[in-house]
């Protein structure tokens, strides 16, 4: 079998009420190269290995099964669907999300082919939560580049990414008990070239009790946000521009999870992230961050009191 022009990357855990739909999404797809499916099934304790097995039997050509022995855990699962994706370009859809627009892998491919300067392209999708769908918030601008990027967290749905495989090395071994999901590899990304955003919402990003990232506490955000920030600062530590805006980006977000739980009253959990902030040089002058954050919460509740108001008035 030839080399496709793109692969799809997929993980599935526990995916049993949501992975047929993330199939039929990425099946749909109407384009004028080859593609195939490259999914690893963690081990999971629901139907998803059995639906799965299913699909393949169905398109044998277009889905290439990892099928762990035991559960792996996400990190090396990803690893794992990396080594395996052979396509001169990546798309991410995880097992419980799905693409709504069947020219999505076309559309991005063009941009790719024709835009040797960019080593990624992502798009506005929609967000599921209790069956409501509303569009995610689009970055500060379209062109986006390495400097942006560490200078502020830019939100990137990972079913709407799509990249040149150009990582050999996709997450380096010293950081993987640090990394915890997408936003390094994004940045590494934006290390090779420029990232675009697309306007057009192609997809959905669904949350759910059991997402990676959805079904986590805030605490849990809290400390899975600073793993792979921490990595982001070790990995640029020789890169003095970036090495000193991802420290102020580690500080900022430490500092907010910690204003948070102060707020609700959590004060040993608001003390630890403040612990945290001193990883990489807490200063008094950070302080200004508390303040931002605290007015934005306020703005924030003034929005919600008043919205509250105009229901019951109607």
């Amino acid at each position: 079998m030839s080399r496709p022009l793109v692969s799809v990357f997929m993980m599935a855990y526990n995916h049993e009420k949501y992975i047929a739909q993330a199939l039929d999404g990425v099946l749909m797809q109407n384009v004028n190269f080859d593609y195939d499916i490259v999914i690893g099934e963690d081990c999971s304790t629901d139907n998803t290995r059995s639906i799965l097995l299913s699909y393949k039997e169905k398109h044998p050509d277009k889905i290439k099964l990892l099928l762990h022995e035991k559960n792996i855990g996400a990190v090396k699962n990803q690893i794992e669907v990396f080594k395996n994706c052979t396509g001169k370009y990546i798309a991410i859809c995880e097992g419980d999300d799905y693409w709504t627009d069947p020219y999505k892998l076309q559309k991005q491919v063009d941009f790719l082919e024709g835009n040797e300067e960019y080593s990624m392209c992502f798009h506005n999708c929609q967000i599921k939560n209790d069956n409501v769908l509303f569009l995610a918030p689009p970055p500060p601008k379209s062109n986006i580049c390495l400097k942006d990027f560490v200078k502020e967290e830019i939100y990137i749905s990972t079913a709407t990414v799509f990249f040149r495989n150009i990582l050999s090395e996709v997450i380096p071994e010293h950081l993987e008990s640090l990394y915890t999901g997408s936003y390094f590899i994004f940045m590494r990304l934006a290390e090779k070239g420029m990232l675009k955003y697309l306007e057009e919402p192609m997809s959905v990003y669904r949350v759910h009790d059991g997402g990676i990232w959805s079904g986590k506490t805030m605490f849990e955000k809290g400390e899975m946000a600073l793993k792979n920030k921490e990595a982001m600062v070790i990995y640029f530590k020789n890169k003095p521009k970036f090495y000193k805006s991802l420290k102020k980006l580690f500080i900022r977000t430490s500092l907010f999870y910690s204003l948070y739980f102060a707020i609700h009253l959590e004060l040993w959990k608001a003390l630890h992230f403040i612990k945290k902030s001193f990883l990489f040089g807490f200063s008094l002058d950070h302080l200004s961050y508390w303040f931002l954050f605290l007015f934005q919460h306020f703005q924030n509740s003034l929005k919600m009191f008043f919205k509250s108001k105009i229901r019951r008035t109607k």
